[in-house]
C-alpha cells in the first residue's frame, strides 16, 4: 500500500512539475520568437528609409559568397522593379541571377502583402515592398530568416536540455521527499495498528474474566445473589476496569487529532497536589505504605488544574500498585528560577534500565503477566499533559530499589 502511495506521490508531482515546464517552454519560446521576429522588419524598414532618401545606394557584399558553401544564409539584400515588376537596380548582396531575383519579385508582388515572409529556394526570406520616392516602382528588401531561425532553434535545444535536467533532478528530489513524507504516514498507520490489536488484547482479557465469572454464576441458578456476591464482584471490578480504559482510549483518541485542550489559568499548585494526593492516602494505609510530602508552599502556577491533578493521579496510581507492602511514597515539590519541579518517588522492584525509555509507550507495561493492574495507558496520558504544558516527564529507576518519576514545568 505503501509502495503504491509513494508511486502516486511521484507520479503526480513529476506530472505537475511536467506541466509547468511545458507551459515555461512554449510561452518562452512563443515570446522569444515573436520578439525576434520584431528586429527584422525594423531593420528593415530602417535600411529602406536610407535607400528610398539617397542615404545608401548599395550593401557591401561579403568576404564568402553565400554559393561557396562556407555561408549558412543569404546576406540582407535589395531589389529596384519597375511598377510592371521588372528589376532595374540589383544589390551586390543579391545571391540571385538576374532571371531568378525577376521570379522573386514577382512572388512576392503576387501575395499583395507589403511585408512578410516567403519562401524561395531554399531560402526563407523576410521581405518590405515600399514605393520609390524618386521614381516609379517599388523597392524591395530582403532578410533571410535562417539566423532568427538558427537562434531560436538554439534556445530550444538548450531550454530542452535544461528542462530535460530540471525533470531529472526534480525525479530524484520527489523519490528523496516521498520518502521522506510518507515515512510520519507510515508510522502513524503502524501505531495505529499497534494501538487496535493492544487495545483488543487489553478489553480482551476482562471480557474473559466476566464470561468465566458469569458461566459459573448461570451454572448454579438456584442460588441466591448474596451466594453469587464472589462472581458477581469479579465482574463489578472488571467492569470498572474496563471502564477507566474505555475513558484513557477515548482522552488519548482526541488528544491525537487535538481535540483535548488544555485550559489555562492561574492556580496554587501546592494545594492542588495536596488535593490531588488526598483520596490515594487511604488506599496507602490499607497496605501499610507510607506517604511523605514535601511541598513547598503556595506555589502560584498559570495552567489546567484538572489536568495536572490528572497526571498526579496516575503517578500515585502507578506508585502504589508497584510499591511493596510496608513501602515508602514520596512526593517532592519545589521551583528554581524559571521551572516548577515534581517529584514522586516510590520503593519496590524498580524497572530495568532498557524498559526505562519504553515506559511511555501506550499499553507498554513492564510487568507482562498484567498482575499489577492497569493498562499501560496513564504514563502515556501524563506525559502528553506535561508536554502540552510545555514541560517534560522522566524517569529514573535503581532496579530492587525505587523509582522516580520527574516533571518539570515552565513558569
Amino acid at each position: 500500500m505503501f509502495h503504491k502511495l509513494r508511486l502516486q506521490f511521484i507520479l503526480t508531482n513529476q506530472l505537475i512539475i511536467a506541466s509547468l515546464f511545458i507551459i515555461l517552454l512554449v510561452g518562452t519560446y512563443l515570446f522569444t520568437s515573436r520578439e525576434t521576429q520584431k528586429h527584422p522588419f525594423h531593420f528593415m524598414v530602417q535600411l529602406a528609409d536610407h535607400i528610398c532618401s539617397g542615404k545608401l545606394n548599395d550593401l557591401a557584399p561579403a568576404a564568402d559568397s553565400p554559393g561557396s558553401g562556407t555561408q549558412a544564409f543569404a546576406p540582407p539584400f535589395f531589389v529596384k522593379a519597375s511598377s510592371s515588376g521588372e528589376p532595374f537596380f540589383l544589390s551586390s548582396t543579391t545571391p540571385f541571377s538576374p532571371d531568378q531575383t525577376v521570379q522573386l519579385i514577382q512572388l512576392v508582388r503576387s501575395s499583395k502583402f507589403t511585408q512578410g515572409t516567403i519562401d524561395f529556394k531554399e531560402y526563407s526570406f523576410n521581405f518590405l515592398q515600399k514605393p520609390l520616392l524618386n521614381a516609379s516602382g517599388a523597392l524591395f528588401v530582403f532578410l533571410d530568416q535562417a539566423p532568427e531561425k538558427e537562434g531560436l532553434h538554439m534556445l530550444l535545444g538548450a531550454i530542452l536540455l535544461v528542462g530535460l535536467g530540471c525533470l531529472t533532478l526534480s525525479f530524484f528530489g520527489s523519490l528523496f521527499m516521498s520518502r521522506k513524507a510518507i515515512a510520519p504516514i507510515k508510522e502513524s498507520w503502524q501505531q495505529q495498528g499497534s494501538f487496535l490489536a493492544d487495545a483488543a488484547h487489553e478489553l480482551r482479557t476482562p471480557l474473559s474474566i466476566m464470561r468465566v465469572n458469569l458461566d459459573v454464576a448461570l451454572s448454579s441458578p438456584d442460588e441466591t445473589v448474596a451466594q453469587q456476591k464472589q462472581w458477581l464482584n469479579n465482574v463489578y471490578e472488571e467492569v470498572k476496569q474496563m471502564s477507566k480504559m474505555v475513558e484513557a482510549l477515548f482522552f488519548l483518541a482526541h488528544a491525537d487529532c487535538h481535540q483535548q485542550p488544555i485550559e489555562r489559568k492561574s492556580f496554587n499548585l501546592s494545594s492542588a497536589i495536596d488535593e490531588a494526593i488526598l483520596p490515594h492516602c487511604q488506599v496507602a494505609l490499607t497496605r501499610n505504605i507510607r506517604i511523605a510530602k514535601k511541598l513547598a508552599e503556595n506555589i502560584q502556577m498559570c495552567g489546567d488544574e484538572f489536568r495536572i491533578k490528572q497526571v498526579i493521579n496516575i503517578l500515585f496510581d502507578n506508585a502504589i500498585r508497584h510499591t511493596n507492602s510496608s513501602g515508602s511514597i514520596a512526593i517532592h515539590l519545589y521551583q528554581s528560577d524559571q521551572h516548577f519541579h515534581i517529584e514522586v518517588t516510590n520503593d519496590g522492584e524498580g524497572i530495568p534500565e532498557q524498559e526505562l525509555e519504553n515506559i511511555f509507550k501506550r499499553f507498554y507495561q513492564v510487568d507482562k503477566s498484567r498482575s499489577r493492574g492497569g493498562a499501560g495507558l496513564g504514563l502515556s496520558i501524563a506525559r502528553w499533559l506535561i508536554e502540552e504544558h510545555g514541560g517534560r516527564i522522566t524517569a529514573a529507576s535503581q532496579p530492587g530499589n525505587q523509582t522516580t518519576f520527574s516533571i518539570t514545568l515552565p513558569k
